[in-house]
């Protein structure tokens, strides 16, 4: 009878223990809009210098296009995604605003389908704090929690952004929940 119950509580632990790891799995995403866009990944890192300061934070995927019959090729692989970068000697949990990519480098990319009678036109953009002048460009993270490698570092952020042309984006809604990894 004691080996019996031993198994079984040795399987409510175990199951426990994936229950809890598939959930920290899963609670993983990154998610906003741009300019009423919406997007969200859940293929997204999070990585923290070990001496804490510079953090990276990423999200994205890559979508198959169908540019239509009589194109070649015609499927193509576009990539849409989200990078901040922060580099703060403040705490890691708190609000920071930027209006530059000195300060916080923020790149977003995807792309927008034009399909007329016979094709379909792919537009790439890629939206930054590279250019423009500063009172155009503003963009906001908030930490929420932060901590060592393991940890469920949570946030929002939003922002305005321009891209190569110098047409504004309105980046919203944005919200994170990542695991904290080691810089490689």
């Amino acid at each position: 009878m004691n080996m019996c119950i031993r198994k079984v509580v040795l399987w409510i632990c175990v199951c426990s223990v994936m229950t809890i790891f598939s959930q920290a799995q899963e609670d993983q995403f990154v998610s906003y809009s741009v300019n009423g866009k919406k997007f969200h990944f859940t293929e997204v890192e999070l990585q923290s210098s070990a001496e804490g300061g510079f953090i990276h934070l990423e999200g994205g995927k890559m979508e198959k296009v169908d540019f239509g019959e009589g194109n070649i090729p015609r499927y193509r692989n576009l990539e849409v995604g989200i990078t901040i970068e922060l580099s703060t000697s403040d705490s890691i949990v708190g609000t920071h605003t930027a209006y530059s990519s000195d300060t916080m480098p923020v790149y977003v990319s995807w792309y927008e389908t034009v399909k007329t009678q016979n094709r379909t036109e792919i537009k790439q953009i890629l939206a930054s704090m590279d250019s423009g002048a500063e009172d155009m460009l503003e963009f906001t993270i908030t930490f929420e929690n932060f901590g060592p490698k393991g940890t469920l570092a949570k946030g929002t952020f939003k922002g305005k952004l321009l891209d190569e042309e110098g047409n504004p984006y309105a980046v919203t809604d944005g919200k994170f929940a990542i695991t904290v990894t080691d810089m490689e």
